[in-house]
Parts: structure tokens; C-alpha cells; sequence
């Protein structure tokens, strides 16, 4: 495995985990869910910063550990997308379902944690097509 693909599942497990604390919150696991659409923001803003800080923190040190792993090949670059694939085809039927799922009667809040279920879902069909593709021949 290269850098750059081990870079690429850290990056997909922390945004799952993260994603999965503000759930948490706003099912009251954690802490009080958010009062309005600012606090919602502000949270989702500081989870954006928190993954994208320790996904640079993280890719630096495996670079140093692995500083003579080769480059990347055509293998991984088609798991890569393959893996994105079969994300896309879950987030796109999670947008089709918010959508259809307007009518009923919602609050804003619903929906916004509804979007980010489905971006946790999305991204664990993706950590899931990546081992499944890695130990499978592509």
C-alpha cells in the first residue's frame, strides 16, 4: 500500500467518526443537540477543521514512517475510483430520498441530519469498497 492510499482511508474513517459524534449530538448522546441552524453550522464548521487538521497531522507522520514506499500505481488508482463509485451511488439515493422525504412534514434540522447520515453512510460504502477491492483483484 502506498502513502497516498493509506492517507485516503484515514481521512474516510475520521470523517465517518466525526460525522457520527454530531448524530450523536443531535440525538443527545454527547451533549444538547443544536437550538438553531448557526449552532449547527458552527459545529459542522469546527468538524470540517478538526478533519482536515488531523488528516494533515496524520499524512504527515505516515510520510515520515514511510518516506520510501513507492509510488502510487494504476491498481490502487482503480480501486480508488471504484470505491468513489459505489459512494456516489449510495449519496446520490440519500439526496433522492431527503428529497422525496420534503413533503412530510420535517423540520430544517431533520433534514440537515439527515445529510449528514447520508455522508457517513456514503463514506463507510466507500472504506468498505476499499478493503473488499484491496484483498479482491480488481
Amino acid at each position: 500500500m502506498t502513502s497516498i492510499f493509506r492517507i485516503d482511508i484515514v481521512a474516510s474513517i475520521l470523517a465517518i467518526l466525526v460525522g457520527l459524534l454530531n448524530l450523536g449530538a443531535y440525538w443527545g448522546l454527547f451533549w444538547t443537540p443544536p437550538e438553531s441552524g448557526a449552532e449547527l453550522h458552527l459545529r459542522v464548521g469546527i468538524s470540517v477543521a478538526v478533519i482536515v487538521v488531523l488528516t494533515i497531522i496524520i499524512s504527515i507522520i505516515i510520510a515520515i514512517l514511510n518516506r520510501n514506499a513507492p509510488d502510487s500505481d494504476e491498481r490502487e488508482e482503480m480501486i480508488g475510483l471504484r470505491a468513489s463509485r459505489n459512494a456516489m451511488y449510495i449519496f446520490a439515493g440519500g439526496v433522492t430520498y431527503i428529497f422525496l422525504d420534503a413533503f412530510e412534514g420535517h423540520t430544517p434540522m431533520d433534514f440537515a441530519h439527515l445529510a449528514i447520515g447520508v455522508f457517513i453512510l456514503a463514506e463507510s460504502v466507500r472504506l468498505a469498497s476499499l478493503f473488499h477491492y484491496t484483498r479482491t483483484s480488481v
